[in-house]
């Protein structure tokens, strides 16, 4: 695994607290807590001494707001494949 990328995940889908709770209409403290409890499947939280760190993996925040991913060439290319008669 590559350093810019977090088991799978590339470093530039990654979302911050703030915005995780924008997309989700709830406060920062209710991501926290909840990541913290491990009732918030969005990501990883790890607490290093006193403080918590957190990683929000957008792709994962998505499928739990229950938002449909995103089409790329390689889905768009195999879905039609399923509809060619040829």
């Amino acid at each position: 695994m590559s350093n810019n990328q977090y088991k799978g995940v590339k470093m530039s889908e990654r979302i911050s607290i703030t915005q995780a709770a924008q997309m989700m209409g709830v406060s920062e403290q209710f991501v926290r807590i909840g990541m913290q409890r491990g009732i918030l499947p969005i990501g990883s939280c790890v607490k290093m001494s006193s403080k918590y760190t957190y990683f929000i993996a957008r792709e994962r925040l998505n499928e739990y707001l229950g938002k449909k991913k995103e089409p790329t060439a390689a889905t768009i290319g195999s879905s039609t494949a399923l509809y060619d008669n040829t």
